[in-house]
């Protein structure tokens, strides 16, 4: 239970309390966690937005050429149509 939840003196007080915070957070009533328990969330989630960065990265270099030549297409495309006209 949490800090701010056991501070208060009735379990009426509490229950509401418990329920603001599950509104609050979607439902959610979060456990209290230690330092090294946060720390290890902290790497977890480094390391999955690492992982998802290198994936779009990857993404973007497969398809720069591509999206490159449809930019440069459009670009002087564009010029050469008003150059004519």
């Amino acid at each position: 239970m949490s800090t701010a939840v056991s501070r208060l003196r009735t379990p009426a007080q509490q229950l509401k309390t418990l329920a603001w915070q599950a509104a609050l957070f979607g439902g959610a009533v979060f456990p209290e966690m230690s330092f090294l328990e946060h720390l290890e969330e902290l790497r977890k989630r480094i390391i999955k937005s690492l992982v998802a960065l290198a994936v779009a990265t990857l993404g973007c270099l497969m398809t720069a050429m591509y999206l490159l030549s449809i930019l440069v297409a459009f670009v002087f495309g564009k010029k050469r149509e008003r150059a004519l006209g």
